[in-house]
């Protein structure tokens, strides 16, 4: 699980980079006059006009918009009124220089999404750190289940020589209670464990370490033990 919280966020840095330099800018040449908005609306405030034939480093925003630095500021242009220019025709005497700090300024979308990458990514992170603490928690509590259960698990199986009854205690059973004779006359099987055998002859099933004793069956002389698969 915590592997694959890591790789998810390693993944989720890739895709932010990759959409990051997607959107890098390009040359373009203004094919008239063109209005340069603060925002990207033709309602919005008038930054300026780059004359026709400017050629300007715009970032496309949408189908309609483009972002480019105008005057050290971040500005917006319709992109319908800008031409594909290769750059050994750029004319470094009309194109419009950006400001050198605007030029190290992200734009408020690119400051929206990098909060958002690191918002997303904390939140991973902390997602992670409680998966594994209830995990830890988890283990150690099933751990400490294990141990309080083994304090209070019988370890013995008992089976009585008279009357066949077969019990697990910590230590061999009281002798009173016996149906077929005056006292139980109690004898160890095995020790209580996680494999399982099955007498053929008197189909007595024990959970047990290693191979029940094979004295005293009520079925016969011996028991004929099998066992089990898991």
């Amino acid at each position: 699980m915590i592997r694959k919280i890591y790789l998810e966020i390693v993944f989720l840095l890739v895709c932010c980079l990759c959409l990051l330099q997607g959107a890098s800018a390009k040359s373009y040449k203004a094919i008239e006059s063109v209005q340069v908005m603060a925002e990207q609306d033709v309602d919005a405030k008038l930054l300026g006009t780059l004359k026709k034939g400017t050629i300007i480093d715009v970032t496309p925003m949408n189908d309609r918009w483009g972002k480019v630095t105008f005057k050290g500021k971040t500005g917006y242009v319709t992109n319908q009124y800008f031409d594909d220019v290769p750059s050994a025709e750029i004319d470094e005497s009309t194109a419009v220089e950006p400001d050198a700090t605007a030029k190290k300024e992200l734009s408020d979308n690119d400051k929206k999404l990098l909060a958002f990458i690191v918002g997303v990514i904390v939140f991973l992170i902390v997602i992670k750190r409680v998966l594994h603490y209830r995990s830890s928690m988890s283990d150690r509590r099933k751990a400490a289940d294990f141990e309080e259960e083994k304090k209070f698990q019988p370890k013995f199986w008992y089976q009585c020589k008279h009357c066949w009854v077969t019990v697990r205690r910590e230590s061999a059973p009281i002798s009173e209670g016996c149906f077929n004779a005056p006292d139980h006359d109690w004898f160890e099987l095995a020790e209580f464990g996680k494999t399982r055998y099955l007498c053929k002859k008197c189909s007595t099933l024990l959970n047990v370490r290693t191979e029940p004793a094979m004295a005293h069956c009520k079925g016969g002389e011996m028991h004929v033990w099998e066992k089990l698969q898991q």
